[in-house]
């Protein structure tokens, strides 16, 4: 969820000016996220022999952002009642119309969607879950079926 709503609102926040700029380096940012969120802590884990340690470092990161954010962000998004008072329900029904009308919000929602569909069917074939078989953690190769 967080990509479908972070992308837009940095995109109103940069301006028409940087608006491009923006949006690429947020998508940059959103698949170098989800692509290392696997490799970093299977090397943090290899390294350090436990599976704690990634969750250390990764606390250590939020700790990290927490203080940087409120810095770095806006304080809000346009005065209150700017946008002529639509409620977020009433912008979320407005979607359907928006990708029926403009094909080049189509082409990115298909394939933000493959993406999530390749991203969420390889969880269960992750490298970790070969490496049980190694350390005896379990009975013979991983399913990937997605159960």
């Amino acid at each position: 969820m967080l990509p479908q709503i972070l992308t837009p609102v940095a995109a109103v926040l940069a301006g028409p000016g940087r608006r491009g700029r923006i949006v690429g380096l947020v998508g940059l940012g959103l698949t170098l996220g989800s692509t290392l969120s696997r490799t970093v802590p299977g090397a943090v884990a290899d390294a350090t022999g436990t599976w704690r340690a990634a969750y250390a470092v990764a606390a250590v990161a939020t700790a990290a952002l927490l203080c940087v954010l409120p810095r770095r962000l806006p304080e809000r998004l346009g005065a209150p009642g700017e946008r002529g008072g639509r409620s977020y329900a009433r912008l979320l029904a407005g979607l359907p119309r928006l990708l029926a009308a403009h094909r080049e919000l189509r082409i990115p929602a298909a394939l933000g969607a493959c993406v999530f569909a390749a991203f969420t069917s390889s969880g269960p074939c992750s490298p970790s879950a070969w490496r049980l078989r190694r350390w005896g953690t379990g009975r013979g190769p991983p399913v990937c079926s997605g159960s």
